[in-house]
């Protein structure tokens, strides 16, 4: 048989089982062994309702007439089998796809293994002359994705087409007529441009005689197409919605972390229940926890119309991220995907599939107090002289105080545990340069001073305003009481419980990646609970400034016999 008579009487049709698990081949089978049935398609009960974002497993049937083994095995291999899916609207009913107003290609696809096509043989005689039926089966796998146009009434509509060349050709890959595989190139027109032109050679150029057919000229191939003549819409509704909404921690921490909250909520109109299988989250720069898993929220959960389920879970960008001094803007792209079964029957259970992502802003602020960065100031280089915001260690009592500055640096402060009044101590600090390029810093303690309680004068009338008391006489200006009370309180006297020994220390160069250990020798002049303003850190190249304001506490005793 020729290729021109291989599809001439050929018929093309989807079929989409009402069944999930179903042997599409064993069910032909059975149709067609008492030779009665000459439409066998028709008998095979289908599916009336689809679900958007529903995972779809399509059977394509060619069905021929007349066709023998050997022309099947010679043009099979041939037919490039094609699958488009239209969501349209079917608020009156066409029948061909071209009718349709409005409709929204949501798949296409090609089938891919035609090594694992199903081939069915059926000889009949409808008492003419006898004749032979070949069924033809392939199975794709269609993703049924939302549309972007709304419907009143949705409909998924199939058209299913098969094409054959007259020769044998690879199919579903773009091969590109410019660059034919294994095939020796053209000259090279650049040619004379390779070396540089002496003083005796004439000047460079391009002949014109090899610009002529670039392109190789390539005959077409004669293709014969066939479609799908009818089509059945089938109608297909939203079962599940799902967003996740994101909040920063409005916490003094110097890691950024955010909470995502996912809810899931059931269509109100869609009357199926649904098991809810699995919520996976990834970030691809960090972790996520699961805050709902210590709470007992395990998966699977039967689902029913109307009910929103929210899952909350914690996500930590890695320390690498963190602590970059390049840049302070830190974004890392969450990947959601959740997996469910909608239960419309005992046989019938279709498998639904969301999955998307979305980019999520770990930056810190200038300064937490004052909440999130805004458009003005969300650029690659921020000042970095605004002080970081405390962190946990010193609400917790613990004696070691470790941050991360913007400068690149991870810093950590130890106290001892025991302190006397007029014992000197050691601070040590612990400095890691966690920058791409060697730094230079200073180490500034600033100490906590309280200032004491002005007295408040009050300014009194002289004795010649006293004796005119009875005339209006406006006040002086600068009254002679006030100005001596100034000039007396001029000096205004400070109390330090804690001083540093050593308030200016300079590091040595830090390479990338090394660290430095020094001590910072304290003096605490009082008892009871002790602090310092800030610690403060600058570049000393290029006069940037980093201020801590989360020093470890301490506590100081008075000695025995002091």
């Amino acid at each position: 048989m020729s290729a021109d008579n291989f599809l001439k009487n050929a018929t093309i049709s989807t079929i989409i089982p009402c069944a999930s698990e179903v042997n599409l081949k064993n069910e032909l089978d059975l149709l067609l062994s008492d030779g009665t049935c000459t439409t066998p398609l028709s008998y095979i009960q289908q599916r009336d309702l689809l679900i958007f974002d529903e995972i779809l497993t399509v059977y394509i049937v060619l069905q021929l007439v007349n066709c023998t083994d050997d022309s099947l095995k010679a043009h099979l291999p041939n037919v490039l089998v094609h699958l488009d899916v239209f969501a349209a609207n079917t608020a009156i009913s066409k029948t061909k796809v071209e009718d349709f107003p409005t409709k929204e290609l949501i798949f296409s696809g090609f089938v891919k293994d035609f090594k694992d096509s199903l081939v069915i043989h059926n000889a009949g005689d409808d008492g003419k002359e006898p004749h032979n039926q070949v069924y033809v089966l392939w199975t794709i796998d269609v993703y049924l994705r939302r549309p972007r146009t709304r419907h009143q009434q949705p409909s998924v509509i199939f058209q299913a087409s098969a094409a054959l060349s007259s020769s044998k050709r690879l199919q579903g890959t773009g091969q590109d007529d410019f660059l034919p595989s294994l095939t020796a190139g053209s000259l090279n027109i650049f040619q004379p441009l390779v070396g540089p032109a002496s003083d005796n050679s004439s000047e460079m150029y391009l002949p014109a005689s090899r610009l002529l057919h670039v392109a190789p000229v390539k005959t077409e191939e004669r293709v014969y197409n066939i479609s799908e003549s009818s089509h059945n819409p089938i109608r297909i509704v939203p079962v599940a919605s799902a967003r996740i909404r994101y909040s920063r921690l409005n916490t003094y921490c110097n890691r950024p972390v955010a909470i995502a909250s996912l809810d899931f909520e059931m269509i109100p109109f869609a009357k199926l229940e649904t098991s809810l299988e699995s919520i996976d989250l990834s970030l691809s720069n960090g972790i996520v926890e699961n805050m709902g898993a210590s709470a007992g929220l395990d998966l699977p959960i039967l689902c029913r119309s109307r009910d929103d389920l929210t899952f909350v879970f914690k996500l930590i960008p890695n320390q690498s991220e963190c602590y970059n001094a390049s840049t302070t803007a830190i974004h890392s792209v969450l990947d959601i995907h959740i997996r469910a079964v909608v239960l419309i029957s005992e046989n019938c259970q279709p498998k639904i599939s969301m999955r998307w992502k979305a980019s999520i802003d770990f930056s810190l602020p200038l300064n937490p107090i004052f909440g999130g960065p805004s458009q003005v100031l969300q650029r690659n280089c921020r000042p970095a002289s605004l002080s970081m915001a405390p962190s946990e260690a010193t609400l917790s009592g613990d004696r070691t105080t470790q941050c991360a500055i913007g400068l690149g640096v991870y810093l950590s402060l130890s106290t001892p545990t025991s302190i006397e009044v007029a014992q000197g101590f050691d601070w040590e600090v612990f400095v890691v340069n966690r920058s791409n390029r060697v730094r230079k810093f200073a180490i500034i303690v600033i100490p906590m001073r309280n200032s004491l309680h002005r007295q408040r004068f009050t300014s009194r009338q002289s004795s010649s305003a006293q004796s005119l008391h009875a005339l209006e006489v406006a006040h002086a200006a600068v009254d002679g009481n006030f100005t001596y009370s100034m000039v007396k309180t001029s000096v205004t006297s400070y109390e330090t419980e804690l001083i540093c020994l050593n308030p200016d220390l300079k590091l040595s160069p830090l390479f990338p990646g090394s660290c430095y250990a020094a001590l910072l020798p304290m003096l605490p002049l009082s008892s009871g609970l002790l602090n310092i303003a800030a610690v403060k850190i600058v570049d000393l190249e290029t006069n940037e400034s980093m201020e801590i304001r989360d020093p470890p506490d301490l506590t100081a005793s008075l000695a025995p016999n002091f």
